[in-house]
C-alpha cells in the first residue's frame, strides 16, 4: 500500500497508458458523455447506447441511474502511441486522475510516476465535488 502523500501539481504523467489499461470502470458523467458525443459528432443517446453499460443504483430512498465504460484490456480510445484520442472531451474522471477516488485495484501500483515516487496523490478534492456531477443526472440527454 501507498502511504506518502504527493500533490497533484507534482504528478507528471509518463504517457505509459497504464491507467488505461486497468481492467476497470471509467464513470461517464452526464457532462462527459455531452462532450464527448459531441467531440464523436453522434447523438448522446448514441454514445451512451454504444460506448457505457447503465447501471441502476437504488436503495430505500434514491434511485440512480448511472453510465460506466468498462475498460477490460484498454479504454478504445486510447491510441497505439498511449495517448487519449479525445483527450480534449476525456472523462470527468480521467481528468482528475491518477487520484485514490478514482483509481481502479491496482492501478496507483502500475503509475510509472507513482511506482517511482512510492507516494499516493492528494488532490485535495472532497468527493462530494464528485457526487453532486453525478447527481445531477443524466434525464435531459436521453
Amino acid at each position: 500500500m501507498l502511504s506518502r502523500k504527493t500533490r497533484m501539481e507534482d504528478f507528471v504523467c509518463k504517457k505509459c497508458g497504464e491507467c488505461c489499461k486497468n481492467q476497470g470502470i471509467v464513470m461517464i458523467y452526464p457532462e462527459d458523455a455531452v462532450n464527448i458525443a459531441g467531440y464523436l459528432n453522434i447523438s448522446t443517446k448514441k454514445f451512451l447506447k454504444e460506448y457505457c453499460h447503465e447501471r441502476i443504483l437504488q436503495s430505500d430512498t434514491i434511485r440512480l441511474k448511472i453510465y460506466y465504460m468498462e475498460i477490460g484490456q484498454k479504454c478504445c480510445f486510447l491510441d497505439d502511441d498511449n495517448l487519449c484520442s479525445i483527450n480534449g472531451v476525456k472523462p470527468l474522471q480521467c481528468r482528475y486522475g491518477p487520484t485514490r477516488y478514482f483509481l481502479s485495484v491496482g492501478s496507483q501500483e502500475n503509475c510509472i510516476f507513482l511506482r517511482n515516487k512510492k507516494g499516493a496523490l492528494d488532490q485535495g478534492i472532497e468527493d462530494s465535488f464528485f457526487v453532486k456531477k453525478l447527481l445531477h443526472g443524466y434525464e435531459k440527454l436521453v
